[in-house]
């Protein structure tokens, strides 16, 4: 499953559950997918089935020199000749778990394990053979059970890919048909015998090696429209999570987003020991402003004072929100108190040059902001309150003094 999520994370979900969706709908009996969709199957295959073929080609080099030492007690004439062609099958059985064991790191040397493996079973089958053909003639019946083991645990038990099996077991075939007519000195019912189990062998490896691969193909469907699933789930609790913590107007943070980042900000700046600011905004007279212009113009007044001080907040830790109908928070982490005053007077300026016309506006003949400022460490404070309502405090100080101005005080001596 972990190996079908990397492959969905990696790829176009939407995409690749269409096309799976389609492919497990038609049940097709071929063993194939659209080339997208194969391609993640096969890494999907190879990682699933990884370590367990290490197990099993473990297993096979075990096996290999079991029957080395069988070969000095069946015959020990010919035990090193044999020995040193069992060598070769158990080199290219190492090297298929090495490749096994690298596929991660070298992809490259990992997709070359179903060819190592096809080359063992090739390899394995030859010196099996030469092996029977050498040995004494009371052991020929004997030693075809090498064969016939070899290609059960290839075929079935590595969970190889329907193609690769049917390779091998045609090549295993022909190889076993023209020992047993041309080298191998068999009588005659013994080699039909071993000929028929040979060719009933084959067709219930390939049969049940299909049904494995197709099996195991519907899985990897069933698991990627689960994944994908699940992966748009996530994707869309995400995007509801930035919604509710959106502000729908003007696309800043709202007040939940606020408060949420304000104490995380808080407890960041207690343990760096450096300073946090709050500069809280206020639209001059919005109140009259909406009684004169009306809501639309007063939504689109709103936005154009958010963008305004977005565009002056230009650092990536500084967090804007809407606090109130009228009012945004700006919270600044880690700015000395005269920046963060230079930063305040910046953006009401800023807003007073757009001169967004409000006539019959009490002070100024077009929109303008009131600010207040608060500076404070954390480290040195004793609740996170100080900082709203120092700036809360500022706010309307600066809107008493007629607005479109800010207001700070800062505990700087906290900071020495």
């Amino acid at each position: 499953m972990q190996t079908v999520r990397n492959q969905i994370t990696e790829s176009r979900p939407s995409a690749l559950a269409e096309v799976a969706a389609q492919a497990l709908a038609k049940q097709s009996s071929r063993l194939s997918f659209p080339a997208e969709l194969e391609q993640a199957f096969l890494i999907s295959h190879d990682a699933r089935h990884a370590r367990t073929n290490r197990m099993f080609a473990l297993l096979g080099a075990l096996f290999i020199l079991i029957s080395g030492v069988n070969d000095f007690w069946a015959m020990p004439d010919q035990a090193w000749l044999t020995i040193l062609l069992r060598a070769g099958a158990l080199l290219l059985a190492l090297l298929a778990v090495l490749a096994i064991g690298v596929r991660t790191i070298l992809p490259r040397m990992g997709a070359l394990y179903p060819s190592l493996l096809v080359l063992f079973s090739l390899y394995s089958q030859a010196a099996l053979l030469f092996i029977t053909g050498v040995a004494a003639e009371q052991l020929h019946f004997t030693y075809q059970l090498g064969p016939l083991l070899l290609l059960l645990f290839i075929c079935l038990l590595t969970r190889l890919r329907f193609q690769i099996t049917l390779i091998i077991v045609i090549c295993m075939w022909y190889m076993q048909y023209f020992a047993t007519s041309l080298w191998i000195r068999l009588p005659a019912e013994q080699s039909v015998y071993v000929m028929a189990v040979y060719t009933v062998l084959s067709i219930i490896v390939l049969l049940a090696n299909y049904r494995f691969e197709r099996e195991s193909r519907r899985v990897f469907l069933q698991d990627l429209l689960l994944v994908t699933e699940r992966e748009e789930l996530k994707a869309a609790r995400v995007q509801i999570e930035q919604l509710s913590l959106t502000d729908d107007l003007t696309g800043v943070g709202n007040r939940r987003h606020f408060d949420r980042q304000l104490s995380h900000e808080w407890l960041r700046a207690k343990r760096s020991r450096q300073s946090l600011s709050l500069l809280l905004f206020d639209i001059d007279a919005f109140t009259h402003y909406n009684e004169q212009y009306g809501r639309a113009s007063g939504d689109r007044c709103l936005l154009k004072v958010a963008e305004t001080i977005q565009s002056r907040a230009r650092r990536q830790s500084d967090l804007l929100c809407r606090y109130s109908s009228e009012q945004f928070a700006l919270l600044t982490p880690d700015i000395n108190p005269a920046d963060a005053l230079l930063l305040g007077k910046s953006i009401v300026d800023t807003v007073a040059s757009l001169s967004l016309p409000h006539e019959d506006a009490p002070k100024h003949s077009h929109v303008t902001i009131s600010a207040g400022c608060m500076t404070l460490w954390p480290h040195k404070q004793p609740d996170i309150k100080d900082l709203i309502q120092g700036a809360d405090r500022n706010l309307r100080e600066a809107k008493r003094a007629g607005g479109n101005q800010v207001e700070a005080t800062s505990t700087v001596e906290a900071g020495h």
